[in-house]
């Protein structure tokens, strides 16, 4: 069965990082070029609820998972172990409060409880950064004309858009670099967006 956790849900996990502080010193320093970039503000709720509407079948490649948006968990002890730990708790709670459950439902769990591990859990080391994701657990079809690829530090980078859905309302402030906040409606004036 691991083997097929591995083989599930190794390569298809798309994540979006997200904090909840808005103008962090920590974040310019670790995410930016030199401290110049761009730091977007959502509204938390408008998000939600468009990532709960929406899957990779949307406006993208086949998947079997719609997104989830959540906040990350914080633990001193997020080694596989603990994980494993975990995830076996959650396979004997699901299956005591269904005691009907097939091979076939147990497995489907397990894969999602397994990448929502392994994408939602980090070590309290990182706590500050006040993390959520917005993810994407399941198998995707590599042939699709929607899947990109981007220029990372070591190696290319699969993604694929996110679509807002027409939802302009969901972005509510644009940072530029460390010079101040600007409104979405005057940046998209002055920039032409």
């Amino acid at each position: 069965m691991l083997e097929e956790l591995e083989r599930d849900i190794g390569e298809d996990i798309y994540v979006c990082s997200l904090s909840d502080k808005e103008d962090d010193l920590s974040q310019w320093r670790g995410y930016s070029i030199g401290g110049i970039g761009y730091s977007i503000g959502f509204d938390g709720k408008i998000l939600e609820n468009i990532s709960n509407k929406q899957t990779m079948n949307s406006k993208g490649p086949k998947i079997l998972a719609p997104f989830e948006l959540k906040k990350c968990l914080y633990s001193n002890e997020p080694s596989a172990e603990s994980q494993i730990e975990y995830l076996i708790l959650g396979i004997d709670q699901f299956i005591n409060n269904n005691p009907r459950c097939n091979e076939a439902t147990i497995k489907a769990f397990v894969r999602k409880e397994a990448g929502s591990i392994v994408t939602f859990l980090k070590h309290q080391k990182f706590a500050a950064e006040q993390e959520w994701r917005l993810a994407s657990i399941g198998k995707i079809n590599e042939n699709s004309d929607k899947l990109e690829f981007r220029e990372g530090k070591s190696m290319m980078v699969p993604f694929f858009e996110f679509s807002f859905m027409d939802r302009k309302e969901v972005i509510k402030e644009i940072c530029y670099a460390r010079k101040g906040r600007l409104p979405v409606n005057l940046l998209c004036s002055q920039t032409g967006c």
